[in-house]
């Protein structure tokens, strides 16, 4: 039964892509495939290793290995890189409002900003591990603009693209606003479908829910996509969004 859920899984997935190259002509197939199969199965592993293993946020409906293989990679190995696609579309709209400030950072100041953030980082990751923090809406709002700012400057120094956190920086405002509202429209939908037949579930998380889908995991699903974006820039040689 869950092997044919996950079928239903993927054929959603493709679904969600077909209707959205309608309104998005420029979606690429072999990028979209690239992206998955390079990048996808690394954030898969990284993803399960943290949310999983360390900080215990959701658990899965497994019996075995092969059973997790199969919901990995039916799930964010396929599906975020379709989001990422969406994240892609966004920005490249919403970086057309642009006020007239930019305010410039030096490389070095980067790099400083980026061990700092790092370390901040670290410390709150390692306080949710060893359970000194609770996994509260303040835990998650700091966590998340720590990992953005550092994911942003990382990206940023090593390959001298511009994330929505520099982007905000140069005067494009309403930048963040993609990667919020892309990890909305994946959250809402890809966990929608999940609430039917549970492949995984989120335990330890902040009681406010929407359709029995928990709030934050809505809410900070971009936070995934912004993962895959990094790796992307980084990973993947000719991978650039059309923004750039």
């Amino acid at each position: 039964m869950i092997y044919i859920y996950s079928l239903f899984h993927i054929l959603f997935i493709f679904g969600i892509f077909f209707l959205w190259r309608l309104i998005d002509k420029k979606l690429d197939y072999k990028r979209y495939i690239k992206i998955t199969f390079i990048v996808g199965i690394l954030c898969a592993s990284l993803y399960d290793l943290v949310g999983v293993v360390l900080l215990k946020f959701w658990i899965y409906s497994i019996d075995n290995v092969f059973e997790y293989i199969v919901i990995s990679f039916s799930t964010y190995i396929i599906a975020t890189p379709l989001f990422l696609e969406v994240f892609d579309y966004l920005i490249f709209k919403l970086s057309k409002f642009k006020l007239n400030f930019k305010i410039e950072v030096s490389k070095a100041i980067k790099i400083l900003l980026s061990i700092l953030f790092s370390l901040i980082g670290l410390s709150i990751l390692l306080l949710k591990i060893f359970e000194y923090i609770q996994p509260n809406w303040i835990f998650f709002i700091v966590s998340s603009i720590v990992f953005l700012i550092v994911v942003d400057l990382f990206v940023n120094i090593v390959t001298n693209i511009n994330g929505p956190v520099i982007r905000f920086l140069n005067g494009e405002i309403l930048s963040p606003i993609s990667l919020i509202l892309s990890g909305f429209i994946g959250g809402f939908l890809w966990e929608l479908f999940n609430t039917y037949m549970p492949l995984w579930r989120y335990i330890n998380l902040p009681s406010e829910s929407i359709l029995n889908i928990p709030l934050v995991v809505v809410i900070f699903w971009g936070i995934l996509i912004y993962g895959y974006w990094a790796l992307s820039q980084i990973l993947v040689k000719d991978y650039k969004l059309r923004s750039h």
